[in-house]
């Protein structure tokens, strides 16, 4: 019998971070109507892929990984607006890109439910820190459910803290984003004072 908590909606934020040398990382965090983490992933993805193509190739990932985890009805937010255009409109080019996007329609059609939404970058931090956490790791992929890893705690807590009404079914309002631009910044920079105190010393 499929897990009660596993029936309800959750959102499912990813994101891509790219390179120099042309290597893209994927992250994705999946939170329940309460804002928590239900699960959270890393992927090393394919190299030389277009911004395109790594953010379509991402969605595919967090399609997937969500499909896998048997969550049932999902909202996946990307900061990519064409991408949650061509997805909402079922707009294809007949081309890789469009073979991809149509890839994507067929992987969530095993939700119950799911929607895709437009979210500002600045609100993407926990999924893109994850991207980038991608390089470091040993394995090409990594899932943890209930819980992020230990680096990422902090983006969790800022995000939450700083903006708790985003949990809800609604995307933020612009004029709620300065405000947390300001205090996510406050919040690492105090973060990276501290873990550089010497608390010991006389």
């Amino acid at each position: 019998m499929l897990d009660s908590t596993k029936r309800r909606p959750v959102k499912v934020n990813y994101d891509v971070a790219v390179r120099t040398d042309a290597t893209c990382g994927f992250g994705m965090v999946i939170r329940n109507s309460a804002g928590v983490v239900m699960a959270s992933g890393l992927m090393r993805g394919p190299s030389f892929l277009s911004p395109k193509e790594a953010k379509i190739t991402a969605m595919f990932f967090v399609i997937s990984k969500a499909v896998e985890l048997n969550f049932t009805t999902a909202v996946f937010e990307s900061d990519c607006l064409p991408l949650v255009t061509s997805l909402k409109t079922r707009s294809m080019a007949r081309s890789d890109l469009g073979t991809r996007i149509l890839n994507c329609l067929l992987a969530s059609r095993q939700f119950i439910a799911s929607h895709i939404t437009h979210i500002y970058k600045e609100w993407n931090v926990v999924a893109h820190s994850l991207a980038q956490l991608a390089f470091s790791i040993d394995l090409e992929e990594d899932i943890w459910t209930e819980k992020v890893p230990p680096s990422i705690i902090q983006f969790v807590i800022a995000h939450t803290i700083a903006f708790p009404q985003y949990i809800s079914t609604s995307s933020p309002k612009k004029k709620k984003k300065k405000l947390f631009c300001l205090f996510y910044f406050i919040f690492i920079l105090t973060g990276d004072v501290l873990a550089h105190v010497n608390f010991n010393r006389p």
